[in-house]
């Protein structure tokens, strides 16, 4: 017994020092144990020659990119069909299997001809008619913007097929020789599969290609519950978190903590900045703002409410966030849906008496960064917040889901990561502190300007904002134009009293015909040619307005069932009148239509007021042509 318990301490030694180590465990038992039985110098012998077991080490996590087509499954009985040999001399994603008395191939459903003529002609037919496959290539981390370059570890295949067999979602993998693995996964299964692999700690994307789409186009209807909605709305601040129910994770004092600013229509910023005391290296990681859309219902006796983010400082999940909501005398508590994995706590600031909203959203920026931006813009009493970045399914952070910002650091770069939150990402915060005098006390990344003057009507260092009909124009000292559609408007924020505006000085007149001319430029195309102003308009071309994409999270706020007379003034919210800077009081406006991107939700009626100058002469043909206006669904 003692002689076996001593071979059994030793078996961890290395195969080549192993028959050393047994003789010496017997060399040390020779006193107490004489073997009288050649058996157990044969079991010594065994022993010695028994192989170690391998320590297993965890594969790590991958990279996934979804390709952009849909693929089909063939059974092929007469040859190669002539649309495997296309896919493949094209450069589009092609797989045969060639088995005994059978071949199976993988190709776009693009390149499939008609049923009959695939089946008459090639012998050939779809395995399951209709269905549509996604393909999924995976690498090792480190891929950044490229996409997948480098081929997974070995063994990671296996692991994500078992992985997803677990969903369950049926898998298929499709593996060439020196090349990129890849997985095939049915399109209706894609978000259960992507949600499995991001829970586990991989990234995928495009972000836009696997989220469930059922959530975001429900948008477009109308809210089903203006009521609620109503009563959502106001500055929100968070004073509890339990993760999981019952177990606190944090507490704040309130107005300390995560602030939440939404408007009646649904459009909300949640702003989760860091504290100062926090701030060091890496603490963009924990840049946790997002804005969007609320939607909110009641049924079955309960309030659910769904966040699209269509802006967020941390990689989107794969499914929508939804909270059942539960109000209580000083705000409301929101526990995940379905699966109750936390609980948090908010109070409503300000009480609950009516207050003024102002929402506004990002329509173009001139000029256009590399990677266009959305963003919202609210005003709710005396508070305000605004919020910018790459829309949904743009760039690295918001197109790729995975767990948070440190993963998606370690598997798509860390420097990327933190460059593309430095430069396109704003998230601010502040008080209205009388008409036209915005004061900041919270900003992303920027922890020192708490305190300054983010807008000033009577500092034109600040930034101008020309106040229109349905837009504003925020114009930087630099040059730089932002603007901005009105979604909700019930008091002006950005000027100065009637009193103050009348003892104004020429420059301020000055400033609102720049504002003016300003919003007369049309949204063009990066490298397109701009409309020069004083040029004298081309009469002898008819106008029609040029037909724009919809973007926007909302309609504008005052719709139009036809066009406007071609001869108006144009009145500012306010009630400044917007002029032009050469003084003529006939000028035309210059309309855009929005055409919805879908045929089926396409009204053709929505119009919006750019600016009150007649258009300038059309570019020549080549010249540029326009953007679609961005918008938050874009």
């Amino acid at each position: 017994t003692n002689l076996q318990r001593l071979l059994e301490s030793v078996r961890p030694v290395s195969p080549s020092q192993r028959p050393f180590a047994y003789w010496q465990v017997v060399a040390a038992m020779a006193v107490a144990v004489v073997p009288s039985d050649e058996d157990i110098w044969r079991f010594l012998a065994a022993a010695a020659q028994e192989p170690v077991p391998e320590k297993q080490h965890a594969l790590g996590t991958v990279c996934l990119e979804v390709l952009p087509e849909s693929v089909a499954q063939l059974m092929l009985r007469r040859g190669v069909p002539e649309c495997v040999r296309a896919a493949a001399v094209s450069g589009h994603f092609c797989a045969v299997v060639q088995e005994p008395g059978s071949a199976v191939a993988w190709i776009p459903r693009s390149l499939l001809p008609r049923p009959a003529k695939l089946a008459d002609r090639d012998g050939a037919q779809e395995v399951s008619p209709g269905a549509a496959w996604v393909v999924i290539r995976f690498g090792c981390p480190g891929s950044s913007g490229g996409g997948v370059k480098v081929p997974a570890s070995p063994g990671m295949a296996g692991k994500l097929c078992g992985l997803l067999s677990e969903v369950p979602v049926s898998v298929r993998l499709s593996s060439a020789f020196g090349g990129m693995d890849a997985l095939l996964v049915p399109e209706e299964s894609l978000p259960a599969a992507a949600a499995a692999l991001v829970r586990h700690g991989h990234a995928i994307w495009p972000s836009v290609r696997i989220c469930q789409p059922v959530p975001w186009k429900a948008l477009r209807a109308p809210p089903s519950n203006p009521a609620l909605s109503r009563r959502l709305a106001g500055v929100w601040a968070l004073v509890r978190k339990e993760e999981p129910p019952g177990t606190l994770v944090a507490e704040f004092a309130e107005g300390e903590g995560p602030l939440r600013l939404q408007a009646t229509g649904g459009l909300f910023i949640e702003l989760r900045i860091p504290e100062v005391l926090v701030r060091a290296v890496g603490a963009e990681q924990r840049e946790a703002s997002f804005c969007g859309c609320c939607r909110a219902l009641e049924t079955d006796g309960r309030v659910l409410t769904t966040q699209l983010r269509a802006v967020d400082f941390q990689p989107p999940a794969v499914d929508a966030v939804r909270c059942e909501v539960s109000f209580t005398k000083s705000g409301i508590e929101e526990t995940s849906f379905p699966d109750g994995e936390y609980v948090e706590r908010w109070k409503r600031l300000g009480g609950s008496k009516k207050v003024d909203i102002v929402a506004l959203e990002l329509q173009s920026e001139v000029p256009e960064p590399k990677n266009p931006r959305c963003g919202i813009w609210l005003f709710v009493g005396d508070r305000w917040a605004r919020l910018l970045g790459p829309p949904r399914g743009s760039g690295l952070v918001a197109g790729t889901c995975c767990r948070s910002l440190v993963h998606l650091q370690h598997l798509r770069g860390a420097a990327e990561v933190r460059h593309e939150l430095k430069k396109y990402y704003h998230a601010v915060s502040g008080m209205l502190e009388g008409p036209g005098l915005l004061r900041v006390e919270r900003e992303s990344l920027h922890p020192e300007r708490a305190g300054s003057i983010f807008y000033n009507a009577a500092d034109e260092s600040t930034s101008e904002i020309i106040t229109g009909e349905d837009s504003i124009v925020r114009i930087l000292p630099g040059g730089q134009r932002e603007t901005w559609r009105i979604v909700e408007w019930t008091f002006d924020p950005f000027s100065l009293p009637d009193a103050a505006a009348s003892d104004g000085s020429q420059e301020r007149r000055r400033t609102r015909k720049r504002g003016a001319e300003a919003s007369s430029v049309q949204l063009t195309g990066r490298g397109a040619d701009r409309p020069r102003h004083g040029g004298s308009p081309d009469r002898s071309r008819a106008r029609s307005p040029a037909v724009l994409r919809p973007a926007a999270l909302l309609r504008p706020r005052r719709e139009a069932a036809e066009q406007r007379p071609a001869s108006r003034r144009v009145s500012g919210a306010s009630g400044v009148e917007c002029r032009s800077s050469d003084g003529d009081e006939d000028d035309e406006e210059h309309v855009v239509e929005d055409a919805d991107e879908d045929d089926d939700d396409d009204d053709g009626d929505v119009v919006e007021v750019v600016s009150e100058r007649r258009p300038a002469a059309r570019a020549p043909a080549g010249s540029g042509r326009l953007a679609p206006r961005r918008g938050l669904l874009a």
